[in-house]
């Protein structure tokens, strides 16, 4: 399993970092660098944007439900849920085999018959997958996304939060699936959008 242990692990890495240049931009935003900002607004615009796309794209790829029980195991989505389904609970303490429980509890599909919920924070994230994200939701597009937002709105520390808990999740289980510890979680260069912005500084210091 070690293969797809490390796809799910790169998908949370991925969204991780993303979310970190994020935050980051905006903090950037906010503080030193607004001028710099506001000579290139639709650019940012767009880049704000991507980053926050990409970290919530990444998030319902690891997020997802999707099973396709008349494919073939190996042809089928491979994701965060499916993943600690595979744990052998034979295998484990009875400790263990709790905290498996509760994992699956967290990640499980909606099922309102059989009253099944998962996390509220992962179910508004496949909300917006739904609606959002991967469909535009013929009510959202009549009501407009403002309405949508209200309804549902996915703060920060929100994202932030299902993504350590997914870090949380997947390093649990770790050794069952034959990856090794330490699990990568920012890009190692993440530093470096200070270089693009402490360029444009000097470079609208040598325009004046």
């Amino acid at each position: 399993m070690n293969i797809k242990f490390k796809w799910v692990a790169d998908d949370l890495a991925i969204a991780n970092t993303s979310f970190y240049f994020y935050k980051k931009l905006v903090d950037a935003q906010r503080q030193g660098f607004r001028m710099e900002f506001r000579k290139s607004q639709e650019f940012w615009g767009y880049t704000f944007r991507a980053h926050l796309q990409t970290t919530l794209f990444y998030l319902c790829r690891v997020y997802d439900t999707y099973r396709d029980r008349d494919r073939r195991k190996d042809q089928d989505a491979f994701h965060l849920l499916r993943l600690v389904e595979e744990i052998d609970e034979s295998m484990l303490s009875d400790e263990e085999r709790i905290q498996r429980q509760a994992d699956l509890k967290f990640l499980q599909k909606e099922n309102m018959a059989k009253k099944k919920f998962p996390d509220p924070r992962v179910a508004k994230l496949r909300k917006w997958r739904n609606n959002f994200l991967s469909h535009s939701n013929e009510e959202l597009v009549l009501s407009g996304l403002n309405a949508f937002l209200k309804q549902s709105p996915f703060t920060p520390e929100e994202i932030q939060q299902l993504i350590d808990q997914g870090f949380s999740i997947i390093e649990r289980w770790a050794l069952q699936c034959g990856a090794r510890l330490p699990i990568t979680k920012l890009a190692q260069e993440r530093e470096d959008y200070l270089f693009v912005l402490e360029s444009l500084r000097l470079g609208l210091r040598q325009q004046k």
